[in-house]
């Protein structure tokens, strides 16, 4: 038996195959046979062989041996640099490897030639772990922009759930409460919930609600009722939250304006979004008292003062 190399089989000497379960959403042997169609490819007399070349690559890939891929992957594309799977092939790769930002400069390289359903949706996935990442950095906005990206590559994808939860996460983060409970209820389709939603939010649209938290640590909720009038009053030398703003009833302290995504109820402004408005006190109307939920609106205060 002579020696390997490159461009020889990846099995030569054993059975190795192709896998049977492409990667992510990988063009699939019948997605190949459309793809033959595109007339923006390239296919030379060095087509078969790259082909090929990328098929291994693919293989080595699967198998987690990403140095050896990158070597027949990167064979394959100088022989022919025009057809778009091996492009995809690379990105992948890369992506693997934790590389992503240059699998998008390939995955988009592999766009230019098919804009191929398969490959916008592993460019989506690349972008999704990136936002996730970000997200996990504490870089909400960063995280935000790559998700979004992610869903404009999937405008009609059903595969879009976990794409609006993650955007559902981060908005909430940012303290955009109203946009985070739609996105999560696009994620479940429960379409008839998010036109309900936006009509209350459209017809209280210049209202500003609160949540008053920590009660418990206080009075508890026998002291609220829908009607009563709290004062609010900021705390800038708390020591916990700078953008403390403490809740009181003539006098008494009962709780503090929620500033926590774990307190923070639908539809409501956070204690930091409101901060600004302060001169020194504002009063607050209780709305309801639900499910532990104190929601209040503030008086005299419009969303555009």
């Amino acid at each position: 038996m002579g020696d390997w190399h490159v461009g020889d089989p990846v099995g030569f000497g054993n059975d190795i195959g192709a896998p049977e379960v492409p990667y992510m959403s990988y063009v699939r042997r019948d997605d190949e046979k459309k793809e033959e169609k595109n007339p923006t490819e390239t296919r030379g007399p060095e087509f078969p062989r790259a082909k090929r070349l990328g098929e291994e690559a693919l293989i080595l890939e699967r198998q987690g041996r990403y140095d050896e891929a990158m070597v027949f992957i990167d064979r394959a594309l100088e022989l022919n640099d025009e057809y778009s799977n091996n492009f995809n092939i690379k990105a992948m790769i890369l992506d693997d490897m934790g590389r992503y930002e240059e699998a998008l400069e390939y995955y988009d390289r592999a766009l230019k030639i098919s804009n191929h359903k398969t490959i916008r949706g592993n460019k989506a996935q690349c972008l999704y772990r990136i936002a996730d990442e970000r997200f996990t950095r504490h870089d909400l906005e960063g995280a935000l922009d790559y998700v979004n990206q992610a869903l404009a590559l999937l405008p009609d994808d059903e595969q879009r759930s976990d794409y609006l939860l993650l955007k559902s996460v981060i908005l909430n983060s940012l303290g955009m409460t109203v946009q985070a409970k739609k996105c999560r209820l696009l994620s479940q389709n429960r379409l008839d919930e998010i036109a309900e939603l936006e009509k209350r939010d459209a017809e209280s649209s210049d209202e500003i609600m609160i949540c008053i938290a920590g009660t418990r640590y206080y009075k508890g909720l026998e002291p609220f009722y829908p009607g009563l009038v709290v004062e609010l009053f900021e705390e800038p030398a708390n020591d916990y939250d700078p953008d403390a703003i403490r809740v009181e009833i003539v006098g008494e302290k009962v709780g503090y304006v929620a500033n926590s995504p774990n307190t923070l109820a639908y539809g409501v402004e956070s204690a930091s979004q409101i901060n600004r408005l302060f001169k020194n006190k504002i009063e607050a109307e209780i709305l309801s008292v639900e499910n532990g939920d104190v929601i209040a609106r503030l008086l005299g205060v419009r969303r555009h003062d």
